[in-house]
C-alpha cells in the first residue's frame, strides 16, 4: 500500500512540475509581450507629444489649409492637391491639439474642396474626403457640432474663387 502511495505522489509531483514549467513559460512569454507592447506605446506616445500644442503644427495647418484654398480655385491644377493639403491639415489637426479656431477653419477649409472636388466630378475623391472629414468631426467637433449632418452643410460652403 505504500508503494502504491508512493508511485501516486511521484506521478502527480511530475505532472504537477510539467504543468508548473510549462504554465511559467506562457506567463513569461505574456509578460514579455506586454513589456514590448508597452515600451512601442510609450515610444508613439513620446513622438505624437512632440507635436501636441506645438506651433508648428499649427502653422503647417493653416498653411495647408490656405494652400488647399488657393490650388483648389486653380481650374488648372490636379484636384488631388488640395486633397492631399486638407487630408494634411485634417490628419494634423486630429494628432495635435490646437484651438477651435484652427479646427473649425480645418473642417471649413475642408467642405470647400469637397464642394470643388463634387462641382468638378470627382465623386469617389469627394467620398474619401468626406469618411476623413467626418472621422475628423467626431475626433475634435463632435461637441460643437453634430457630426451626422455634414452632406447637409455642403450647399451652405460654397466656394468663392
Amino acid at each position: 500500500m505504500l508503494k502504491q502511495w508512493m508511485k501516486l505522489l511521484s506521478v502527480f509531483t511530475l505532472g504537477a512540475a510539467f504543468c508548473f514549467t510549462i504554465g511559467l513559460y506562457f506567463v513569461s512569454d505574456i509578460l514579455d509581450r506586454n513589456n514590448q507592447l508597452i515600451s512601442k506605446m510609450a515610444q508613439n506616445q513620446l513622438d505624437l507629444s512632440r507635436y501636441s500644442y506645438s506651433n508648428e503644427a499649427n502653422e503647417v495647418i493653416k498653411v495647408s489649409n490656405n494652400l488647399a484654398l488657393d490650388s483648389s480655385c486653380n481650374a488648372a491644377l490636379s484636384s488631388d492637391i488640395p486633397e492631399a493639403l486638407s487630408l494634411t491639415s485634417l490628419f494634423l489637426g486630429t494628432i495635435t491639439h490646437q484651438t477651435t479656431k484652427t479646427y473649425e477653419q480645418s473642417m471649413a477649409t475642408a467642405l470647400i474642396v469637397l464642394s470643388h472636388l463634387r462641382d468638378s466630378g470627382k465623386v469617389e475623391t469627394a467620398d474619401s474626403l468626406l469618411v476623413a472629414i467626418k472621422s475628423y468631426c467626431e475626433a475634435n467637433l463632435n461637441i460643437f457640432m453634430s457630426c451626422e449632418k455634414i452632406d447637409n452643410t455642403l450647399p451652405s460652403f460654397q466656394p468663392d474663387c
